[in-house]
C-alpha cells in the first residue's frame, strides 16, 4: 500500500531531524559586516545566506532566482503558488514561491524547504521555512558559527567527543537506511498492482486516487502539510477508513487482489522490521 511508502517517507523525515539532536556547529562568514552562512542548494550551488527568523521563508532575488532557473536548478516543476506577505513596515504584497528540493549545510541537509522570490538586489535570507525543521539553533557572534542542537552540549573545539557521538550517530543512521531501501524498492513494485487495479475497477480506482492525492499532499510536498492531517495518527485513521470504503465496493475481484497486496506489504514491512531494527 501507499502507506508504507509514506511511512519510508515520515521515517526519513524523522531521521534526518534527529540527525541534528545534538549540537553540531557551522562555520559561518563575514560579509561587508554581516554574518552569513554558506547553503547548498539542490546539490549544485552554493550561496552565501544571511540568517533571518523573521522571514517567514527562504528568499531569493529575482536575479539570483533568475540565474537558477537558468542554470536549471531551479525548474518550473518546482513552482508553487504565489503567496501574499507582510513587510516589517506593514505593507503587503505578492510573491512566488518555489519547492527547494535540498537546502544543505555541512552534513545537514532538509528537502522540500519552502522559498520565495523577493525584488531584485536584496539579499538571500534563511528564513524560517527552513530555520523552525531544526531542533533548535543560536548564533555565537564570538566564534562566528551557527549552532544547530542543544547549545548546552555544545564545548567546542575542547569536547571532541561530542563530535565522534555525533558521528557515530550519523553513520548508525546511514546503515539504517541502507538497509531499509531494498524493502522500499519492493513495496513500490507492490504499489503500481494497486495502480494497474485502478484502471480495471472504477470503484476501486476513484478510492485509491484519493488516498493518494492525501499521501501526495503529505509526504511529497511542499513544507505547507497540515499536522492535523498528516500526522501519523491521521494518517492511520485515513488509511483504515479507505480500507473500509474498498471492502464496501461492489467489485469483489478488486477487493480480493486489493486484499492480496495489502498482506503482502504488511509481511513485507514485518520482515523489514526484524532484519534492520527499530529506527536508531
Amino acid at each position: 500500500m501507499r502507506r508504507l511508502a509514506t511511512a519510508f517517507a515520515l521515517l526519513h523525515l524523522v531521521l534526518v531531524s534527529e540527525q541534528v539532536a545534538y549540537a553540531e556547529t557551522f562555520n559561518l562568514k563575514r560579509e561587508g559586516g554581516v554574518l552569513v552562512l554558506p547553503v547548498q542548494i539542490n546539490h549544485s550551488i552554493s550561496l552565501n545566506f544571511t540568517i533571518d527568523s523573521g522571514a517567514s521563508d527562504v528568499v531569493v532575488p529575482q536575479d539570483v532566482f533568475s540565474t537558477l532557473s537558468r542554470t536549471g536548478t531551479i525548474t518550473s516543476k518546482e513552482m508553487l503558488p504565489p503567496a501574499t506577505y507582510e513587510l516589517a513596515d506593514g505593507t503587503r504584497h505578492e510573491a512566488r514561491r518555489f519547492r527547494i528540493r535540498s537546502l544543505q549545510i555541512g552534513q545537514l541537509e532538509l528537502q522540500n524547504v519552502t522559498g520565495s522570490v523577493a525584488p531584485a538586489g536584496g539579499s538571500l535570507l534563511l528564513g524560517q521555512s527552513f530555520l523552525s525543521r531544526l531542533p533548535g539553533w543560536s548564533i555565537d557572534n564570538q566564534r562566528e558559527v551557527l549552532i544547530v542542537g542543544d547549545a548546552k552540549n555544545d564545548q567546542g573545539e575542547d569536547a571532541p567527543s561530542n563530535v565522534q557521538q555525533a558521528q557515530a550517530r550519523i553513520e548508525k543512521r546511514r546503515q539504517f537506511v541502507a538497509c531499509t531501501e531494498p524493502f522500499m524498492a519492493d513495496a513500490l513494485a507492490k504499489i503500481k498492482l494497486d495502480d494497474q487495479l485502478a484502471v480495471l475497477y472504477p470503484r476501486f480506482g476513484l478510492l485509491w486516487n484519493e488516498w493518494k492525492n492525501l499521501n501526495s499532499q503529505c509526504s511529497g510536498g511542499n513544507g505547507d502539510a497540515d499536522p492535523a492531517h498528516c500526522g501519523a495518527e491521521a494518517l492511520q485513521r485515513a488509511h483504515a477508513d479507505f480500507v473500509e470504503r474498498v471492502a464496501a465496493t461492489a467489485e469483489p475481484d478488486a477487493v480480493r487482489d486489493f486484499n492480496l497486496c495489502q498482506t503482502s506489504i504488511h509481511l513485507l514491512s514485518e520482515k523489514m522490521t526484524q532484519t534492520c531494527g527499530k529506527p536508531p
